[in-house]
């Protein structure tokens, strides 16, 4: 009977427009904003909508589409708009009905001055308080708006011959993007609102598996719903991350995010305009104005906080397999790589370490030894990392964690109020409602207590969208309006209960409806909660598969349960590349593939990659052939070690990649474009990037290719390993890349500090320090190099670390201590590397003395400065 009095809403609404208005349905195709996103519509449903239908072949162009007459469309008009002292505020009123129940016919848009570059524009309902995204959960800046000068406006418009309601321009008058309100709905469970842009290269809205750049020429729809699948393409997948980047034409960029936790979809059409969906909460928007590709992300990450800083054995090499069978299994992995002389500084076990899959547990029979395995790690410098999984089984009996739950009321609730029982691991499952701080509490005492026990390094939060195999719970769910909500975004299976719990549920912030996408970040924020109680003045890490805003606060991300193939490959450049976008700088894919089985070429060049990941892992499926380094054969083993090593040597230039993102909000992988803005070739390359600014990744994404086509921006490049200039940059070059080696690079005008690899990350930070100065097109370099213990917690914050500034030209070298740490020793400067010194120098000074131990080799170009015994942190002037 509801539906039917809303169909009869509809049409008594479309009947009494059409009387006095004329119906207007023409227009370029790609202009069409959607009537109908449900899809399968039809011209009889469309016309109910009071919408125009017109099919059209061979496009992704809607056929129900809203009208372009303004006086005939669904929308609200601004009706009063003022300045404030936050910034302004605007009411806009609708006397019409939308095609979704329970219209709030009038909406509030505050409008937040919050930085000179950072635009908050919050619309909500200014008569009923409506879910919003818990600041205690999710850290925002807390900032009330009212800055004096912001470098750009806001316009609220109320001409009602316009469709025009809201413009958004930068400082200097540039358009950033305009709202219509042709197509704008806020009812209570479907909100809808159109960004006309200037661009259609648009990058981020994640998770998904996608090239790097959304082409917005194409038509396409993102639904963002955390969701356990392995990841493929169209799919949304683990995480939540509705924030975007758009690049204009002449490399200026901008950054929009939505605080939203609902699920909601992203519609891209070639107008150009971005659609944006959501089915609960409110609109809250942060725009990021730039200018360039850098100053959004920084200013991102200044809104929402910024990445841990890792453990320096985090940047070590990890490796895992679902399906170890017992402890000696382990042990046996770990000593072969020992005695092949291949590093390896992480050890991680799946969930076969359990009793009974149960968290907090470990088998007696098969890893009694574990313990002792924890001993043996540590006695080599090395680490071990266990997972622990969200449902917790209740069915076994004896299990003090199901116990403690259940008497601190820690579980999620049906509405009727009993407990939501799913299916995973253990087998029937309890879900802990991680909002809650009585469950923070009890999950942290989890960990401190099997801590005592087996005394793990870190922690791999999974299956935390949370995923159950029992689709909504046990007994399903109950038909309402959270369950089956009057429109579902696109999201696979096609409702929101599917591999997850019931959205009827409840959670100490609100039903799952609202909170389902915070599960995983707010079971990752009660680890990290725990294991400060554990660690105390140590840093640890913990790994996550779900995410939201603001994860990278306090986990690392991997991308999933991907396959053995070289497309897997590829994707994964991209999805590292969205993640240093969201945040999540600290991520990495499974290395050589999860699922199926992988070759030994296609693991050589995963290596080879993953090399250059920010966090490198090695993990597969127990149904599969390991996949381990000692599973090949020795000259893949070979190759393998090289590449592990050259990571190694690249310690102190990485570890000061990882402090600018936690201390400044950078990336550490790199898009080429970030460097280059104004370099076009740039803007759609998804098969290479930059790792922080000096080194060009190039990887081998196909099978049985020894060369592929390198694009070099204009800069000098020299190649990483031998140190032999390579090109002058601004040309696309075909790179040799036998199964030995791969395309890498250094970029001239740059200075790396590197080390000599060991077997673990603390004998390698232990050995004496590298310069290497690559002259480019300026002369000139600067970088600095941050130091510190590599474990101290708050190290930073504590002024507990060593900055070295070091300068060059084409002549000198110098460096000098920006800041002097109290704790910890450093190893000296041992040899100073100069690549592309055209000219034989005639002599070397180190602080004004002739220094004799020097070569300089003609055909390289490259001077060689060695047996030096320099303080690092010291003044010290090197000329030549």
């Amino acid at each position: 009977m509801k539906k039917l009095a809303l169909l009869i809403l509809i049409i008594g609404v479309s009947s009494k427009l059409t009387a006095t208005v004329t119906k207007t349905c023409t227009g370029n195709a790609n202009e069409r904003l959607d009537c109908y996103p449900e899809g399968n519509g039809n011209q009889t449903v469309c016309e109910m909508r009071n919408c125009c239908w017109l099919e059209i072949q061979n496009s992704n162009a809607p056929s129900c589409f809203f009208q372009t007459n303004p006086e005939m469309n669904i929308g609200y008009k601004i009706t009063e708009s003022t300045t404030t002292s936050f910034g302004k505020e605007a009411t806009a009123v609708s006397n019409t009905a939308s095609p979704y129940p329970n219209d709030i016919l009038k909406v509030e848009f505050d409008a937040y001055y919050e930085t000179e570059n950072t635009l908050r524009l919050k619309i909500f309902d200014p008569n009923e308080n409506r879910y919003e995204v818990p600041q205690e959960l999710v850290y925002r800046r807390d900032n009330r708006g009212g800055y004096d000068n912001p470098d750009y406006s806001i316009e609220f418009l109320s001409n009602s011959d316009s469709f025009e309601m809201i413009k958004v321009n930068r400082g200097n008058g540039d358009s950033l993007f305009t709202v219509t309100r042709q197509n704008f709905i806020f009812s209570n469970q479907f909100l809808q609102i159109t960004f006309y842009v200037d661009s259609t290269r648009l990058y981020g809205l994640g998770e998904h598996i996608h090239p790097f750049m959304y082409d917005l020429n194409d038509w396409q729809i993102l639904a963002m719903w955390a969701n356990g699948v392995p990841p493929k393409p169209g799919n949304n997948l683990y995480g939540d991350q509705a924030f975007y980047l758009m690049l204009n034409y002449d490399g200026s960029a901008h950054g929009v995010l939505l605080m939203n936790s609902n699920a909601k979809e992203v519609e891209l059409q070639p107008t150009p305009a971005v659609t944006w969906r959501t089915i609960g909460g409110i609109l809250d928007f942060y725009i990021f104005f730039g200018p360039t590709p850098k100053d959004v992300i920084q200013q991102y990450l200044s809104t929402i906080s910024k990445p841990f800083m890792v453990p320096m054995w985090g940047l070590g090499f990890h490796l895992c397999r679902y399906g170890y069978q017992d402890t000696q299994d382990v042990l046996n992995i770990v000593t072969g790589l020992r005695k092949d002389n291949f590093p390896e500084e992480t050890q991680w076990i799946d969930i076969n370490y359990m009793r009974n899959y149960l968290d907090f547990t470990y088998d007696n029979v098969t890893f009694g030894g574990l313990p002792s395995l924890v001993s043996n790690l540590h006695e080599h410098n090395q680490k071990l990392i266990l997972i622990f999984d969200s449902g917790i089984g209740y069915k076994q009996g004896n299990y003090p964690t199901l116990e403690e739950g259940l008497k601190k009321d820690v579980f999620i609730h049906k509405e009727d109020g009993t407990l939501l029982a799913g299916y995973v691991w253990p087998g029937p499952t309890y879900f802990p409602d991680f909002t809650a701080n009585q469950t923070v509490e009890w999950w942290g005492d989890q960990y401190i207590a099997f801590h005592k026990k087996v005394a793990f390094d870190g922690v791999w939060n999974d299956m935390d969208e949370p995923y159950s195999f029992a689709y909504g719970s046990l007994t399903g769910c109950t038909k309402n309006k959270y369950n089956n909500p009057p429109y579902t975004p696109h999201v696979l299976g096609g409702n929101l209960w599917k591999y997850t719990i019931c959205p009827s549920a409840d959670t100490s912030k609100g039903k799952v409806y609202d909170t389902h996408d915070l599960y995983g970040h707010s079971e990752v924020r009660a680890t990290f909660m725990g294991l400060r109680k554990i660690y105390k003045t140590k840093r640890s890490m913990i790994l996550t598969r779900s995410n939201f805003v603001g994860t990278g606060t306090y986990a690392a991300h991997w991308t999933g349960d991907n396959a053995s193939t070289w497309i897997d490959l590829l994707h994964s450049i991209s999805q590292i590349l969205n993640f240093n976008l969201f945040g999540i700088p600290f991520v990495g894919a499974d290395i050589c593939g999860f699922q199926n089985a992988t070759t030994e070429e296609l693991c050589i060049r995963w290596m080879q990659l993953g090399s250059f990941y920010p966090f490198m892992r090695n993990h597969n499926d127990h149904h599969e052939p390991a996949q381990d380094p000692l599973a090949f054969s020795a000259s893949a083993r070979a190759i393998m070690n090289t590449y592990v090593r050259i990571r190694y040597s690249l310690l102190p230039y990485l570890y000061t990649l990882f402090h600018n993102a936690h201390a400044y909000g950078t990336t550490i992988a790199t898009p080429l474009f970030f460097n280059y803005p104004e370099d076009s070739q740039t803007y759609a390359i998804h098969d290479q990037y930059l790792l922080g600014d000096s080194v060009l990744v190039a990887p081998i994404t196909e099978d049985k290719a020894r060369s592929r086509n390198v694009y070099f921006p204009n800069s000098k490049w020299y190649n990483l390993v031998n140190g032999s200039l390579f090109t002058e940059g601004g040309v696309t070059l075909t790179v040799n890349a036998p199964l030995e080696s791969i395309p890498v690079f250094t970029r001239g005008d740059s200075i790396i500090v590197t080390q000599t690899a060991c077997m673990t990350i603390k004998e390698t930070y232990a050995s004496p320090f590298i310069i290497k100065y690559y002259i480019g097109k300026n002369g000139i370099a600067s970088t600095d190099v941050y130091l510190d213990d590599g474990i101290t917690y708050n190290a930073y914050e504590n002024n507990d670390y060593s900055l070295i500034n070091l300068r060059a030209t084409s002549t000198s070298l110098k460096w000098n201590v920006g800041t002097t740490r109290t704790s910890f020793q450093l190893p000296i400067v041992s040899t100073i590397y100069v690549y592309g010194l055209k000219i034989s120098p005639t002599g070397v000074t180190v602080n004004g003395e002739n220094y004799k131990s020097f070569s300089y080799n003609s055909k390289t170009s490259i001077l060689e400065i060695e047996n030096l015994d320099l303080a690092i942190e010291a003044m010290n002037t090197i000329n030549w």
